[in-house]
C-alpha cells in the first residue's frame, strides 16, 4: 500500500489536511480539545523528528478537520515517515488518531 501523502524533500506545500476519527469512523469534535500534537518520526527510527502542538489549524470543529503546516526543517530529509495526531479534550484525556494505524508520509528525494 502507498502513501497516504507524498511530497518532495524541503517543500512546505502542500499542508497536510486530516479528519480526525475515532476507531468507529466518527469524527472527533475539537471543540474545547485542551491540546492537538503532531507527531511525525521516520519508519527505521524511534525518535520522532516532529513533536508540536504550534503549526496546526483546525479548520472544522465538529467534524474533526485539521491541518498541519510544514515548518522550515520538516521536510528535509527524504524517506518514509509515520504520523500521527493526538488531541487532549477539555478534561485533558487523549486519544491519538489513526488509533490503528498512521499516517503514512513520503518525502522524495528532488532532482
Amino acid at each position: 500500500m502507498g502513501p497516504d501523502f507524498v511530497l518532495k524533500d524541503s517543500d512546505r506545500l502542500p499542508v497536510l489536511s486530516t479528519q480526525l476519527l475515532y476507531s468507529n469512523g466518527n469524527p472527533i469534535n475539537l471543540t474545547g480539545a485542551s491540546e492537538i500534537r503532531f507527531r511525525m518520526r521516520r519508519v527505521d527510527t524511534l525518535t520522532n523528528q516532529i513533536d508540536s502542538i504550534a503549526n496546526i489549524t483546525v479548520d472544522d470543529a465538529i467534524n474533526g478537520k485539521v491541518t498541519y503546516s510544514w515548518q522550515a526543517g520538516d521536510t528535509d530529509t527524504a524517506g518514509d515517515y509515520l504520523c500521527e495526531f493526538q488531541v487532549k479534550d477539555s478534561t485533558g484525556r487523549p486519544v491519538t488518531v489513526p488509533n490503528e494505524t498512521y499516517i503514512h508520509v513520503a518525502i522524495v528525494q528532488g532532482l
